[in-house]
């Protein structure tokens, strides 16, 4: 049995696969489960949790989400402006040196198809990693990494119906001094008209690390642990 936190909430959603999907409270397991931590509050509602838009367009319920409900966020270009469209939440958390997290996101690339890459990104300005994915097909194009925010890991697993769960780890090295981490979503090389990807349910939290990959995406197993 897998649980994601639901975004937005404490809640814990239990799941044998995306159509049979029930939702359970925090007793489910455990009131003090690291996976009961979202950092990223309203995270399906990108329009206000993510504030800083940068030549894209956000449509929210513009699509099913990979749970069937009609509340994926559509990212897309405005129409107007060439480069790399950004979707960035600043200033919403502050780790530790030695703390490790993982951001990680629903996406789907839209029916006419994105012209670029994925990326995901946390950190603050040059003290920063990422990584890059295909929506089309979730495999892994590239990453950067800093001295001060090191790329830990990234994963990329097949949910079902177009749909990718991507993950970023990353650790707050030594050198590590920025007030506050940002996290962001980026459509790289891309038109000004590009189709983009629809997204939920952005997460974050201490130290998710994905320990099983099945065949099938129906079973997911993940474990966590807190590194305080």
């Amino acid at each position: 049995m897998a649980y994601v936190v639901v975004p937005g909430s404490n809640d814990t959603l239990e799941y044998d696969n995306a159509a049979t999907a029930s939702l359970y409270t925090d007793s489910a397991v455990g009131a003090n489960s690291v996976m009961n931590t979202n950092l990223i509050a309203n995270s399906i509602d990108f329009n206000s949790t993510f504030s800083n838009q940068f030549r894209v367009s956000i449509t929210a319920n513009a699509g099913d989400s990979p749970f069937g409900t009609s509340n994926a966020t559509l990212i897309k270009g405005n129409g107007s402006d060439t480069g790399t469209k950004v979707l960035f939440k600043f200033a919403f958390n502050t780790p530790s040196v030695g703390d490790t997290q993982t951001f990680s996101v629903f996406a789907k690339n839209s029916d006419a198809g994105t012209g670029g890459t994925f990326q995901l990104e946390v950190g603050n300005s040059a003290q920063r990693a990422n990584v890059q994915f295909n929506p089309a097909t979730g495999a892994r194009t590239g990453f950067a990494t800093s001295s001060e925010v090191s790329h830990t890991s990234s994963t990329s697993t097949d949910f079902g119906d177009g749909w990718y769960r991507y993950t970023l780890t990353v650790t707050y090295e030594s050198g590590w001094d920025k007030p506050n981490t940002n996290i962001g979503m980026q459509l790289n090389d891309t038109t000004a008209n590009d189709a983009g990807v629809f997204v939920y349910g952005a997460q974050l939290e201490l130290s998710l690390i994905h320990i099983s990959e099945p065949t099938r995406p129906l079973y997911i197993s993940y474990a966590v642990f807190c590194l305080k």
